[in-house]
């Protein structure tokens, strides 16, 4: 990986103008510079539209708990 290649002492991560979206690549990178085991969140909310639903089923892996949680979400 290109962090460990470079052997740097401190690593910064800019997260200016972050418009969020899928975490895998956060997931990720946290867990790599933890120094402990940590817990993401304890819960979160989900609100959905048809157009989410459509745009999940076309466009993610829908095995994975977070999409399912989106198309069996209740539209508010």
């Amino acid at each position: 990986m290109e962090i460990n290649n470079h052997k740097r002492k401190c690593l910064i991560i800019d997260l200016r103008n972050n418009k969020g979206g899928n975490d895998n690549f956060s997931n990720y990178l946290a867990s790599f510079v933890a120094k402990k085991p940590f817990k993401w969140n304890a819960s979160f909310t989900i609100k959905t539209s048809e157009q989410l639903k459509k745009f999940t089923v076309l466009n993610n892996d829908k095995t994975l708990a977070y999409f399912k949680e989106i198309l069996e979400c209740k539209m508010v």
